[in-house]
């Protein structure tokens, strides 16, 4: 890994280290850009947490999907 990407992942857990300040974390950027990949490894590196986890797509634009999607998340959580 070179220099410059070894200092952005650093930077982008330092700013998730503020997700535990809220209820809920939004993380929004176009695909390719690593969200996924950057959030389950910082949560992975993370003790004694509980995650509900929610992908949105374009197809999820139907409240009632999302809200489907959204419900199925929370239950797989012990809360």
């Amino acid at each position: 890994m070179d220099g410059k990407r070894v200092l952005f992942v650093k930077r982008i857990h330092k700013e998730l280290d503020n997700i535990f300040q809220y209820s809920i974390t939004v993380v929004s950027a176009a695909m390719g850009y690593g969200k996924t990949t950057s959030v389950k490894t910082y949560l992975g590196s993370q003790q004694n947490i509980q995650v509900a986890w929610l992908s949105l797509l374009g197809s999820d634009e139907q409240e009632f999907l999302f809200w489907n999607k959204f419900i199925k998340a929370f239950k797989e959580i012990d809360l």
